[in-house]
């Protein structure tokens, strides 16, 4: 990939953070009447990953400002990569990413974030395809998960989303 393209990517991720940081959060996030003294607002954990991606965004925008190269041996790799059709299987392959997680959002409210999260891990280790670590990925998709969903529950408190499919069995 270019160094322009990349340039391009990190300043849509750059973009989209600020938004999210700048206008969306503020906008939709509920503030509750009374929040007590210990406990953190409900914007600290969106805030804190827009804040993440926004300098993720700026330290890859960074990272792309040319270095000093042969410029022979950078075009000899530029035409190969150009003849060698690496763009469009990029793209392609962005856009089953960018599926994938819209499909997780939608499937969140449905069967819970438990759940969705465990069948997002699973097909996104099928979609990286490497069948060394087929054990780990297992295991991940399972743990994880679970991992995340008990720490903040149990230690910060963090209601998650159970999916209507979980409420109507009473199992949470």
């Amino acid at each position: 990939m270019s160094l322009y393209k990349q340039f391009l990517i990190s300043a849509f991720i750059t973009t989209m953070f600020l938004l999210l940081f700048v206008f969306i959060i503020p906008t939709y996030v509920e503030k509750p009447v009374f929040i007590p003294g210990f406990a953190p607002g409900p914007t600290v954990w969106p805030n804190t990953i827009a804040v993440v991606g926004i300098v993720v965004g700026m330290v890859l925008m960074v990272a792309t400002f040319p270095r000093r190269r042969d410029r022979k041996e950078f075009q000899q790799r530029k035409t190969a990569k150009d003849r060698s059709g690496e763009s469009g299987i990029f793209w392609q392959r962005s856009l089953l990413s960018l599926a994938i997680l819209i499909g997780y959002i939608y499937l969140v409210p449905v069967v819970g974030i438990i759940v969705a999260s465990m069948l997002w891990l699973a097909v996104l280790f099928l979609f990286i395809g490497i069948k060394e670590k087929r054990k780990w990925m297992v295991g991940l998709t399972l743990v994880f998960p679970v991992a995340i969903f008990l720490l903040f529950t149990k230690v910060t408190h963090t209601v998650f989303p159970t999916g209507f499919l979980w409420e109507k069995t009473g199992l949470f």
